[in-house]
Parts: structure tokens; C-alpha cells; sequence
């Protein structure tokens, strides 16, 4: 199985992530975790471009994730599913269309080229939060405007909306983390 997180700065996708992987073990179930992007090189690109505020343009980042995400699909989330482990990934190519589309790119676009190579996963949690929460709990880092997660919440959301058999939205603005995480170990087992 194949479940990917998904949603704007601030939603906890990280944080949840996690716990879901550890409901997952202690079910005996045979789970990896991983991220993107990754540590290859072009992933190690993209970090430094986010980390340095030297963003690439919409284009080229998208490019530099595709890359990544190619390494990334022949180096771990295949062999991990061809071992019969369930995969979960800390953003997919869903966050790529989401926040490129926010860019002016054709979101349907980048997941078709991703699908290319690239497993559908078998459930995307899209972890909802609103700008003004999402500036709120990111108020530490250095992060885009409330427009701009406005911009791709609103991507996110047309995404969800064509991929109802697969792609969950959980509201995370008035939830805690634990009833966040709660939520998703009910939607992994009503998709095992």
C-alpha cells in the first residue's frame, strides 16, 4: 500500500506522518517512511533553494522534483512495494501540483508527467489548514503569505475534489494533532 500526505505549510504532515507509521507497526504491518524531496542530488537542490531563499522558477523547480522524484520511485518507493512493505511518503507529487499550481502551472499536467513513472498512491491525506492557521503555526520559519497558501489550498482542493475514491481532506485548523493522527489511522484501515 501506498499513502502519501499532502497539504499546505503548517498542516502537520510531518508530525502525523510519523505517528501514522507507528500505528501502522503496531499492527504488524511491514512499513517504510520517507520524504520529499529527497537526498539526491537534485532533491538536495531544491532544499538548499528553499532553505537559502534562492527559489528556482516554477518551471525548473517542477523540472528538479520530477528528477528527484524519478530517483526516488527506482530507488525506494518501488522496491519497498515490490517487497510488500507499505509505503508512506511525507509529500508526493500531489504537493509539487498543488504548490507549482499556485504558480500558474497546470496542476493535472505535473501529475499526469509524474504518473509517467511514478505509482498512484492508494490514499492521499491531504491534511486541510487554512492560511491564516497555516502563517500561525509557521510564524517560526520564513514562509510564504496567507495569498499565497490561499492560492494553493485552493489547488489542493480542486485536486481532492476530482480524487474522491483516494484522496481524503482532513481539516486540521480546531483538531490536535493526536485527533489529526486519529483520523488517518481510520482512513489507512478502511483502505487496507
Amino acid at each position: 500500500m501506498l499513502i502519501a500526505f499532502a497539504g499546505c505549510d503548517g498542516a502537520g504532515k510531518t508530525t502525523v506522518a510519523k505517528k501514522l507509521v507507528e500505528f501502522i507497526k503496531s499492527r504488524g504491518v511491514d512499513v517504510v517512511a520517507s520524504k520529499e524531496p529527497t537526498n539526491s542530488k537534485f532533491g538536495r537542490k531544491l532544499r538548499y533553494s528553499f532553505d537559502n531563499d534562492k527559489r528556482l522558477g516554477p518551471t525548473k523547480e517542477a523540472e528538479w522534483f520530477l528528477k528527484d522524484r524519478q530517483i526516488h520511485v527506482k530507488d525506494f518507493i518501488d522496491p519497498a512495494l515490490e517487497a510488500g512493505q507499505t509505503v508512506v511518503l511525507d509529500r508526493y507529487y500531489y504537493c509539487t501540483a498543488a504548490y507549482s499550481g499556485a504558480l500558474g502551472m497546470d496542476p493535472e499536467k505535473i501529475i499526469a508527467d509524474n504518473e509517467v513513472f511514478a505509482p498512484r498512491p492508494d490514499l492521499v491525506l491531504y491534511l486541510d489548514v487554512s492560511p491564516k492557521v497555516s502563517i500561525e503555526r509557521t510564524s517560526d520559519r520564513d514562509t510564504s503569505e496567507p495569498k499565497e497558501q490561499g492560492k494553493i489550498r485552493n489547488v489542493y482542493q480542486k485536486l481532492a475534489m476530482c480524487r474522491r475514491g483516494y484522496m481524503a481532506i482532513i481539516p486540521t485548523d480546531n483538531r490536535t494533532v493526536e485527533e489529526v493522527a486519529t483520523m488517518c489511522c481510520k482512513l489507512f484501515l478502511e483502505h487496507q
